[in-house]
């Protein structure tokens, strides 16, 4: 008796339907047919019979069944349990903007590790577009993020945490460090200093301009959060930014909300055909409950 008849035997017992049962494993129809067949001849009895295109078991089919069926499902639970367990000891890729506002993510990737040592996760610096392909081609398992607030993919699992706002941030020593919100057009020829061009901030703020008819100042577009705080420090020059922990603890500078108000989503997501291992699993929940947790004032 082969486990490949009794596999395909149970499978379509429970599905009636041959040609689900094909689709399912990736297999010709006569394929599976003929190991229904085979089964039958080798068992000497006659397993199923057909009724309006539909396969029903006939009372040995059913008997049969009553052995068998227990025992594939005993067995498919401890192939996907060892699925899991193998995911669980590899690598976990995490798709990360470079620079993240609403919160500190390093900090909360950081956190994970030391409440998980024995999980070994990778963070991948991506932004928004690139790390939606990449969880839908399987180069990174779940993507942390964040991304516009109309974003929905029906190829994708979202999980969203918290919606954080854009801010104009400035050295405290500047001129429009005294305004409680801003306008574009009062931000005039102000040097500005953006992320990278790939960021869902950049690509943002360069709509809200283009739509107002405003050619903005900008003289850095950089990935790294530090050196635009850096720049910031020098006291002449405007960033456009999400207030994150780290940011929000410098006392130089100052948050000025813009008007109108542009907000994000910061959250989690993953490719829906992905069967998460409980490395992933955990790890989202951590991180979600880190984001959740923030609180934009």
């Amino acid at each position: 008796m082969k486990q490949m008849h009794i596999n395909y035997f149970c499978r379509v017992a429970r599905s009636k339907s041959i040609t689900m049962v094909a689709r399912e494993l990736g297999v010709s129809q006569p394929a599976v047919s003929y190991a229904i067949k085979e089964f039958e001849e080798e068992l000497g009895l006659k397993l199923f019979s057909r009724e309006k295109k539909r396969l029903n078991l006939t009372p040995d089919g059913k008997k049969i069944y009553s052995f068998l069926g227990p025992a594939l499902e005993k067995m498919d639970a401890a192939v996907r349990k060892s699925v899991n367990y193998s995911k669980s000891k590899s690598i976990l890729r995490v798709a990360v903007p470079q620079v993240f506002g609403a919160m500190s993510l390093s900090g909360a990737i950081n956190s994970f590790r030391e409440h998980f040592p024995d999980y070994k996760v990778l963070a991948k610096e991506m932004e928004f577009q690139e790390a939606r392909n990449a969880v839908l081609s399987g180069d990174a398992d779940i993507a942390i993020q964040v991304y516009p607030k109309d974003f929905n993919d029906e190829d994708l699992v979202q999980l969203n945490a918290n919606e954080p706002p854009l801010y104009c941030v400035v050295n405290r020593s500047h001129p429009l460090a005294k305004a409680d919100s801003l306008r574009f057009d009062e931000i005039g020829n102000t040097p500005i200093l953006l992320p990278n061009e790939n960021s869902i901030i950049y690509q943002s703020v360069i709509s809200e301009y283009e739509r107002q008819g405003i050619i903005p100042n900008i003289v850095l577009s950089s990935p790294q959060q530090s050196t635009i705080v850096e720049m910031l420090g020098y006291g002449d020059a405007a960033a456009f930014l999400c207030k994150d922990s780290i940011l929000e603890s410098n006392p130089k500078l100052k948050f000025i909300p813009v008007k109108p108000e542009i907000k994000f989503v910061s959250g989690c997501f993953y490719a829906r055909s992905n069967e998460l291992s409980q490395t992933a699993k955990d790890v989202i929940a951590y991180v979600m409950k880190v984001m959740s947790a923030y609180r934009f004032k």
